[in-house]
């Protein structure tokens, strides 16, 4: 004869006509009837009233009080479910830092024997469940590592609550993946030392695969990479040449057109393209170097004195010309008889003081001085003086993202413009006055453009002045606004349109 049912519990459940049953509470679903584990769900299910829990445990007290006084049961559960719970347990327990000394206190104790469920040992936690956790997330980390294209490692050294000098190490893949932790012990942590450890991780942690090793070693590819090189080269001159905050409009006919000479060059030489792939790079810089030049680019490389716009073609200064002209009727200024006089070389223009000053100056500076009496010098001025890219705007949101970050997100975007004014219009002038000092101590060879990150450290304390201060007054309900921008691509920017803004003269 079977063992009876007890009611209580299985008056919550539905069976069904697989002999599996489900919770009328939940739809909790179990293959078999199992009083045990009907009755743990129970308990432990939040869809339940409590009114039902309270007839449980009422049910179960007596049952209790009766098995104490039998022979001991064996509290250690060996099922794998029971195992499985523990290996979860442990995870969590080191995942969120918890400590060990967690499963030695009685309470905790005391809770989880109400759900049947045994504790691991502290033992247990810091050697078994430690290593084959640890094991399975460096096999994870590993087949990461493993899977990725180019990885980058960093490191850096502090020093714990015991006083003990720590290094660690990460991958970036580009997310970072830390790695390894090294005791330094009594090690100094010199530039020797260090390239050891590295040069450890690398070997032992990174592993790098098979093909890895056969394309670093392979000599195709180093040659490949050179072409790569040949190829790019040249637009990263150029695009170097032309950004910044120089009065070089004039340069970018020739910087453009040398840019396609060069490419035309070396692109025969590439063994790695076949001749479709060279067309199509030839039609696309062909494309883009049309994109870019515009009637103005053809102005400022003729009125360049040192070039007056030799290399154009007909049409070509047919368009400058033109754009000259339109500029000077909508400025209400007569210029067509110097500009015919500068073509022709004749009058001012016919001296040979006039040329030879134009070989050790700037064009704007030509323009301003030794020509400055002339009505042409004032289209000139307006023309050349003209930025050519928008690199100069891209830095303003360089400097504004760098005002307004994650930690300063409090600024509104009001207050963010204001610290992005007074820094980057500071960064600008006191970059331009000590280009001066050092063209007034040194030869035009030795200048030496500062980089901005080497001159944010000197106004830093004053930009922090100003934002605290500004924040000291700002509400508590005050919103929290936060700017984020892409740099994009480098572009050349035709200002034709601007040309036409103002009436002043120079």
């Amino acid at each position: 004869m079977g063992r009876l049912r007890n009611k209580i519990i299985w008056r919550h459940y539905q069976e069904l006509e697989d002999k599996s049953v489900k919770c009328t509470f939940c739809d909790k679903h179990y293959k078999k009837g199992h009083v045990t584990k009907m009755t743990q769900h129970l308990m432990t299910c939040f869809k339940c009233p409590q009114a039902v829990k309270k007839e449980i445990s009422d049910q179960t007290q007596p049952n209790e009080s009766r098995e104490s006084t039998s022979a001991p049961i064996v509290t250690e559960d060996t099922s794998s479910d029971n195992i499985d719970l523990r290996e979860e347990f442990s995870k969590a327990l080191l995942i969120t830092g918890m400590p060990l000394s967690m499963v030695e206190h009685p309470l905790w104790i005391k809770l989880f024997e109400k759900f049947n469920f045994k504790l691991p040992g502290r033992k247990m936690i810091a050697n078994k469940y430690l290593e084959k956790i640890y094991k399975e997330m460096y096999k994870k980390i590993n087949e990461d590592i493993t899977s990725s294209s180019f990885l980058h490692l960093q490191c850096d050294g502090w020093t714990d609550i015991c006083n003990e000098g720590i290094i660690n190490f990460v991958i970036s893949k580009p997310d970072p993946l830390f790695i390894n932790s090294l005791n330094t012990h009594d090690n100094r942590r010199t530039s020797e030392y260090l390239s050891c450890e590295i040069e450890k991780v690398t070997l032992e942690d990174i592993k790098p695969t098979a093909d890895i090793k056969y394309t670093l070693l392979d000599e195709d590819f180093w040659c490949m990479l050179d072409q790569c090189v040949s190829i790019l080269e040249p637009v990263a001159d150029s695009i170097f040449k032309l950004e910044g905050n120089k009065f070089n409009i004039h340069e970018v006919f020739m910087v453009l057109r040398n840019l396609k000479s060069k490419l035309e060059f070396v692109l025969p030489s590439i063994t790695m393209l076949d001749n479709e792939n060279k067309e199509n790079i030839k039609t696309c810089i062909e494309k883009r170097v049309k994109q870019c030049l515009k009637p103005i680019h053809y102005a400022a490389y003729m009125l360049d004195p040192k070039s007056v716009g030799i290399e154009l073609d007909h049409m070509q200064e047919t368009e400058a010309m033109e754009f000259i002209c339109s500029l000077a009727e909508h400025l209400n200024i007569d210029c067509l008889v110097d500009l015919a006089q500068y073509k022709g070389k004749e009058g001012l223009w016919g001296k040979a003081f006039t040329w030879k000053a134009a070989e050790k100056v700037s064009p704007t500076l030509w323009w301003k001085g030794i020509c400055g009496s002339s009505q042409l010098s004032k289209i000139a001025l307006r023309v050349l003086t003209a930025p050519c890219t928008s690199a100069a705007t891209e830095r303003t949101f360089s400097t504004q993202g760098f005002i307004h970050s994650a930690k300063r997100n409090r600024l509104t975007s009001e207050r963010a413009a204001k610290i992005t004014f007074i820094s980057h219009n500071w960064n600008l002038i006191n970059n331009n006055e000590r280009e001066t000092e050092m063209k007034d101590e040194d030869s035009d060879e030795n200048f030496i453009v500062q980089d901005d990150d080497m001159i944010r450290h000197n106004y830093m304390e004053s930009v922090q002045d100003l934002e605290s201060s500004l924040l000291e007054k700002s509400e508590d309900n005050e919103p929290i606004a936060s700017t984020s921008r892409g740099i994009t691509d480098f572009q050349f920017v035709c200002f034709t349109e601007g040309m036409y803004d103002s009436d002043t003269d120079y």
